[in-house]
Parts: structure tokens; C-alpha cells; sequence
């Protein structure tokens, strides 16, 4: 442990003790090596792509390691997977700086980890070496371009090769600062706005407001990323062309009277060309006949001409002077190409008495949010005329005077120049038409109501008339009288004097129609012994679960029945259905009460089974309940046990008295005993009934 690190041979020598042996002796070599401990830290900056190669900078702790030359073995991670052995590198001062020759991948993070530290042959070195992550960044240049374009057109602008902090391709939205640098050499900063990334590539617009010079611009981005770029990035600028519209054509038409023309002359002043010519095509119609009385062209490359046309001959009357070109250069930003210019003269000629309508009703709904003006007045026959505040102005009214109601308005014939001597006067009205109101846009009506348009709550704002339609727009006219439709939405529109709103009112009712009730098995057909009332026949009644049923005494009153009010034999009940959501009813339906349907099976009682006609006045006489009203036509038979007939009666004969009519069987007074009777009901075909009673005393 004292001799440090070396080669040491030492001589290891066996001495006998037992006097035989010779001592042995035998050479021993040891070799002892110094562990080398790297203790440290890495410190290593990122990078911009063609910066030259990364420095690495290794600080460690000199005192556990001498000074001296040491192989070291570093390892690259992260897109790369590399073992790098640096030789007899020179370790001093507790910091060394060396540099990385691999072909490293970019915008990855890279790490750069010390693995080992030589030469040794017998000892692991000690590393303890932190690590560090570094990165090559390769940030593209963002790109720019603008359309060139004519003036008073947009550009477009296309921003492309955009990043994000990933150092993928920008999907981000965010706004962007840019200069713009004007012709005339005045420079603006403008920002985009929020703008949206697909790929790396977004547009946005320069306006034509923007570009209000012709000539060469300039826009510069300085910086179109959405976050710190690591590497300096140049600028990304490009210039574009506004290419002002090429002089037009102009034409125009010179006569020495415009009311008595002698000469006539068209003017052209045009642009010169690099190529092609213009040609412009004249003609004189006379109008009257529509005849073209001077037809020609005229031929010429460019600049200022003129050219006479020949009247001369030309006979009194007026005329239209009609001039056309079609520029067919290819100059860029042409945007007008044909050329129209007309104008009247007259020869020894007066224009004829303006025809115009004695009134004019104009709509004002038609011109919102505008007015209706001169320019609107119309004549009977088309023809050019000149308007006037009165009869004798001198001043003609500019044609975007608005018109004002009530107001008359003269007009003089005009053939361009001449007016005809005499004028016609046109009283305007202006109607105003609103749009139709309603405090209720979604009535409700029940199915009986047979409501129709008429029962709409609308208001017409001008007092006109209330005009519906079965659409919002065009579609037809509908009658005041049409029946309302459940769901159906109507259109109202305000008439006055021909005149419509154009706004139109929805409204959309809702037709509640119910059910009228059924009357099924007997109806009214009841029994007048279970002494009836209206709720027994509200099982004789189908109608929707939803609904209730409500009576009445006749087909038309208010006055509602109670269940419990007792049925009339011979009279009409009347039954609706009644729907409480909407308080709608269905039509009534009559019923005819009977109460005649009794069967005698169920009405035992009916039939007593003994009496007492002892005087007493109480059960003195044998009497069938209520039998002369449910069955009038009934007859009965009554024999003693022998078989003996001893009364017979009917509903006029009235109940027994305990008398024999049969003189044949002695005393008229019956016996106490048993009896046997006969019922004959005569209804419905029901069989005789027998039975036997019980007389006494």
C-alpha cells in the first residue's frame, strides 16, 4: 500500500524447518494500477446549424485526478446512437474543452454522456460525470408572396415555411406585425389579426383601402414565429406590382344646334397603343321611323382625332347619335373594353308634348330605406323628357330631387337639348304602407269556432286594408273567409291604394278540433224503474281518454246539465267532448231519451207476490208497478187453484181488487188463498209470464 502504482518483483523464499529440505525460493511480480475517478459536469450550449462543430466543456475535479494525457470514451443519445473513443487527450487545471466531429441530427435533443476513462488494464475507472442535453437547431427561413395586382383590387398574401416551438410545421393561430413600404416611400405597420396556420402556410389580405398607390411595394416580416427562434432569422420580405387601370377611351359628339344641327362632329381621345388599333363604329338614326340614316367607322391607332360626319342631307326631324368602340389592346388591368355614347340633335325639328300620367302613386315600401325621386316619374310613351317644379321654371328639377306627396310635377319634351313648347303636369302620391302587427302571433281557436282570416287580432299601422297571402314570399292570395288550419302559418301584408308592406306577418294558429263523443249500445234507451240520470248514459259514451264529456239541454244553449239531474222520458240530451287543456269542444250529439227498456227478468218487484183487500187502505188491491208506462199494451190473467179465471185486466182496467168478474163462480168476493197468474207483456216479443200470488184478508 506505501509503493504506489508500478511493477513491483518481489523474491518469496520456503525455509524447512525440519533440517531435510533445501529452502525454495520463487519470484513473485505485482501490479499495482491507480483507478482513475472522473468527477464532474458537462457544460455544453445548443447550437444553430453551420455554427462549426459543438464544444464540449468537461469541468472535474482535479483532485482526484493528475494532471496528465488520458483516453476518453464519451456516448451521444437522442437521434444519434454513437461511442466515441478521444485519445491521449491532456487533462490540467480541472477543465478540458473538446469538440464533437459527428454528423449530429437537428432540431432533436441530443445527450452527451462520459462513459470511461483510460488507458487501464486492471481497473475500472470511476465515473461520476453528469451528463448534459443539448440540441442543433435548424429553423428554415419563412417565406413570403404577394400577388401582384391592378388597383382597386385585393392581394393576397401567402406566408409560408412557418414553425412552431416543436420545430414542425405551424397548425397555431396567432397574429402577425408587418411593414409595408408605399411608392412613394412612406412606410406603415400594420398587424393581421388572428391568423390561421395549416402546414406552416397562412393568407391574408391587403385590401384595396390598403393599396391606395400605384407602383412598387414592399412588405416586410421580421418576425412571422410564435415563439423566441434560438437562431437568428433574416427577415421575410418581397416586393409586388399595383398596376394602375390604362387610360380609357373617351368619345364625344360636337353639333354647332343641338335643336338645328348644320355640322356634326365626334371627338376621340384614346391612348396610344403598342399594338392592335381602335375602331369606332358611328350611326345616325332618325327617330321617328328608327331608321339608320349614317352608318360608318372610323379607324385610327391611338391619340387625339377628329372626324366630321355628313348631315347634310340629312332631312327635318330628330335624331339619335349613336357612338361605339371596342379597345381591344392587351394592355394589363384593362378593365373596360366597349365604349357607348349617345346623344340627340334635331334638323329644323321640335320635340313633341310630353305624354305622362295625370297621376303617379308611387309605394314607398318599394324605395326603403330610400326615396322615390324624379329620376322615378315616368311618361306614357317612353319618351325623353325634362321636368319641371312648375309650369314656367326655367330651372329643370335634378333628377335626384326626392319627390314629395301631393306635389305636381311638369314635364317638356326633350330630344337631347330641344324642349317641346307646350308641358304636361303629373300630380304624384306618395303611400306609405307598415308593416301589419299582432298581439298574438300564435292564436288558439277551438274546431267549432270555424274561425277563419277574419278572426285574426292583426293591425294594419296605416288604416289600409289587411291583405294575407299562403306564403312569406310571393305564393297566393287568400280570401278573408278561409277557415284556419291547425299549424297553418298565414302571411298579413298592409294594402293602401295598390300599395303593399313587404314585410310580411307570420302567424300561425292553433285549431283545436275534438272529436265529437259516440254513442254506443242502447243511447238514451234506460229503464225508467232505476229512476236514471245523465252519468248512467256516460256508459253508453265513447270518446278520447284525453277529454271529458259535458251536457246540455238543447243543441245551442250554455246552460251545462248535471250528472245527477234525473232523465225525462220522451225528451233530447245533448253530450260533447270536452278538452280542458285548450277548453275546446267537439259538435254535440243528441240523444233521445227512452225509459221504456226495462226487462221484466230484472224487475221481479214489479210483480207483488200477495195483497190484503181488507178495506184498510193499505195494499187493497193487487197492482203491476208502473206497468201501464213501461208496458201500455200489457195484459193479465188471473185463475183460482182450480184453473178458473177470475180477473182479467190491462192497463185501462186498472189493478185487482180481490173481485171476481165471473158471476159463474158464485160470491164476487175472492177467498183468502194462493192464485196463479198470467202476464202477458205484449213488447219487444217477451214471453208470457206466470207466476202465483197470495190473497188476504
Amino acid at each position: 500500500n506505501d509503493f504506489g502504482p508500478g511493477t513491483y518483483v518481489f523474491r518469496y523464499t520456503v525455509i524447512p524447518d525440519q533440517g531435510v529440505c533445501e529452502p525454495a525460493s520463487s519470484l513473485v511480480t505485482i501490479f499495482i494500477e491507480d483507478q482513475l475517478e472522473l468527477t464532474g459536469d458537462l457544460q455544453l450550449n445548443d447550437y444553430c446549424l453551420g455554427a462549426g462543430s459543438p464544444l464540449v466543456t468537461l469541468n472535474y475535479d482535479s483532485s482526484l485526478l493528475n494532471d496528465g494525457v488520458y483516453d476518453l470514451t464519451y456516448q451521444l443519445s437522442g437521434g444519434i446512437s454513437s461511442t466515441t473513443l478521444l485519445q491521449n487527450v491532456s487533462f490540467s487545471g480541472g477543465s478540458i474543452t473538446f469538440s464533437l466531429s459527428e454528423t449530429l441530427p437537428s432540431n432533436e435533443a441530443i445527450t452527451i454522456n462520459i462513459v470511461d476513462l483510460g488507458p487501464t488494464v486492471y481497473c475500472t475507472s470511476a465515473i461520476n460525470v453528469t451528463p448534459t442535453t443539448f440540441t442543433i437547431f435548424d429553423i428554415p427561413q419563412p417565406t413570403v408572396a404577394v400577388q401582384d395586382v391592378c388597383f382597386d383590387e385585393d392581394s393576397e398574401v401567402t406566408l409560408s415555411s412557418v414553425f412552431q416551438s416543436s420545430f414542425e410545421l405551424s397548425n397555431e393561430t396567432y397574429a402577425i406585425d408587418y411593414t409595408l413600404t408605399f411608392p412613394s416611400g412612406s412606410v406603415q405597420n400594420f398587424n393581421t389579426g388572428n391568423l390561421t396556420f395549416s402546414n406552416g402556410t397562412a393568407t391574408f389580405t391587403l385590401t384595396d383601402a390598403v393599396l391606395a398607390e400605384d407602383g412598387l411595394y414592399m412588405l416586410t416580416i421580421n418576425d412571422p414565429l410564435n415563439f423566441t427562434s434560438p437562431c437568428p432569422l433574416q427577415p421575410a420580405t418581397t416586393t409586388f406590382v399595383v398596376t394602375p387601370e390604362p387610360e380609357a377611351i373617351t368619345l364625344g359628339i360636337v353639333t354647332d344646334n343641338q335643336c338645328d344641327a348644320t355640322s356634326l362632329s365626334v371627338e376621340v381621345s384614346a391612348p396610344a397603343l403598342a399594338d392592335g388599333e381602335y375602331t369606332i363604329n358611328y350611326s345616325v338614326i332618325e327617330q321617328s321611323s328608327g331608321t339608320t340614316v349614317v352608318d360608318n367607322t372610323v379607324v385610327f391607332t391611338g391619340g387625339s382625332a377628329n372626324y366630321d360626319i355628313d348631315i347634310a342631307n340629312l332631312a327635318d326631324g330628330n335624331y339619335t347619335v349613336q357612338l361605339t368602340s371596342t379597345q381591344n389592346d392587351t394592355t394589363p388591368c384593362r378593365r373596360v373594353f366597349d365604349f357607348n355614347l349617345t346623344d340627340t340633335l334635331a334638323i329644323n325639328g321640335t320635340p313633341s308634348d310630353a305624354d305622362v300620367p295625370s297621376t303617379q302613386t308611387f309605394c314607398l315600401a318599394d324605395f326603403e330605406p330610400n326615396q322615390p325621386l324624379v329620376s322615378d316619374l315616368m311618361t306614357n310613351d317612353g319618351g325623353n323628357v325634362v321636368w319641371y317644379e312648375d309650369e314656367t321654371s326655367t330651372t329643370p328639377l335634378d333628377p335626384n330631387t326626392p319627390l314629395v306627396d301631393g306635389e305636381d310635377y311638369w314635364a317638356a319634351g326633350d330630344n337631347g337639348g330641344c324642349e317641346s313648347p307646350n308641358r304636361a303636369v303629373s300630380v304624384v302620391s306618395l303611400v306609405q304602407t307598415g308593416t301589419v302587427s299582432t298581439s298574438n302571433a300564435f292564436p288558439a281557436f277551438c274546431g267549432t269556432d270555424n274561425a277563419t282570416l277574419a278572426d285574426l287580432n292583426v293591425l294594419a299601422p296605416n288604416g289600409g286594408t289587411i291583405v294575407w297571402y299562403d306564403a312569406p314570399t310571393d305564393g297566393a292570395v287568400l280570401d278573408n273567409s278561409t277557415l284556419l288550419q291547425d299549424g297553418v302559418t298565414y302571411h298579413a301584408v298592409e294594402e293602401v291604394s295598390g300599395c303593399e308592406s313587404t314585410t310580411r306577418l307570420a302567424v300561425t294558429p292553433t285549431v283545436t278540433t275534438v272529436p265529437a263523443p259516440v254513442v254506443t249500445g242502447d243511447g238514451g234507451a234506460l229503464c225508467a224503474i232505476d229512476m236514471p240520470t245523465i252519468d248512467d248514459l256516460a256508459s253508453n259514451i265513447t270518446i278520447d281518454s284525453n277529454f271529458d264529456l259535458i251536457w246540455y239541454a238543447d243543441a245551442s244553449s250554455d246552460d251545462t246539465l248535471s250528472t245527477n239531474d234525473a232523465l225525462v222520458d220522451g225528451s233530447v240530451v245533448y253530450v260533447a267532448a270536452f278538452d280542458a287543456a285548450s277548453g275546446c269542444e267537439s259538435p254535440r250529439v243528441g240523444i233521445s231519451i227512452s225509459l221504456t227498456n226495462c226487462d221484466p227478468e230484472d224487475y221481479n218487484s214489479l210483480i207483488p207476490d200477495g195483497f190484503s183487500p181488507n178495506g184498510d187502505t193499505i195494499n187493497d188491491t193487487y197492482r203491476l208497478v208502473n206497468f201501464e208506462f213501461i208496458f201500455p199494451d200489457y195484459t193479465i190473467e188471473i185463475f183460482n187453484r182450480y184453473g178458473k179465471k177470475v180477473f182479467t185486466g190491462n192497463a185501462s182496467t186498472g189493478p185487482w181488487d180481490g173481485r171476481s168478474a165471473a158471476a159463474a163462480i158464485g160470491s164476487d168476493v175472492m177467498p183468502n188463498g194462493v192464485y196463479f197468474y198470467v202476464i202477458n207483456f205484449n213488447r219487444d216479443n217477451l214471453p208470457p209470464k206466470q207466476g202465483r200470488l197470495y190473497l188476504s184478508r
